[in-house]
């Protein structure tokens, strides 16, 4: 089975951001963030609102 996409690496590949940038935006440690990432775990709905607002 493939895995689904991850949009938030490749939002920060395209933008040049790196995963501590987005990690102090949402409040998160780099810990969570990198999981997000990397896929191991799915942010919350209210941190993907976070994370979208932060990219704008």
């Amino acid at each position: 089975m493939n895995k689904l996409m991850n949009c938030i690496k490749k939002v920060l590949e395209k933008k040049e951001i790196k995963q501590t940038w987005l990690a102090n935006k949402p409040g998160k440690s780099f810990h969570i963030v990198n999981s997000n990432v990397c896929n191991y775990r799915q942010p919350s709905l209210e941190v993907r609102f976070k994370i979208t607002k932060s990219f704008k």
